[in-house]
């Protein structure tokens, strides 16, 4: 379990640096006109707004699979990871090999799918 609790923190570690990363490269204030690099014509606030909202979502998923992570890293601790937090079966030693941080077994990660499209 050390190993796993390693692999998860190593993974933390490096989000939480990128997510670092993406802080310090980023004093935009949104409008695409700061000084010499003011936005000139529409293709380039385009381009500046494209790579802004590229930029958003990236974040967002590196936010979002920190928290998984970090919910991994607290299963472990409280001594239920590997555990479905849906039906409480144990999840496949295959399936926390491939994606660590996994809350849930195959079959209950396919029938919230199933549900989620079935609600959209």
């Amino acid at each position: 379990m050390q190993d796993v609790r390693s692999q998860l923190q190593r993974q933390r570690d490096d989000i939480v640096a990128r997510l670092r990363d993406f802080q310090a490269g980023a004093p935009d204030t949104g409008t695409g006109l700061e000084g010499d690099d003011a936005v000139r014509d529409l293709g380039d606030h385009v381009q500046h707004h494209t790579r802004r909202e590229m930029g958003f979502m990236t974040r967002q998923r590196l936010v979002s699979r920190l928290q998984r992570l970090q919910a991994a890293l607290e299963r472990i601790e409280r001594g239920v990871y590997g555990v479905c937090v849906e039906c409480g079966d144990a999840i496949a030693p295959k399936r926390l090999r491939a994606i660590p941080e996994a809350e849930t077994c195959v079959s209950c990660q396919e029938r919230m799918e199933r549900q989620s499209r079935a609600a959209a």
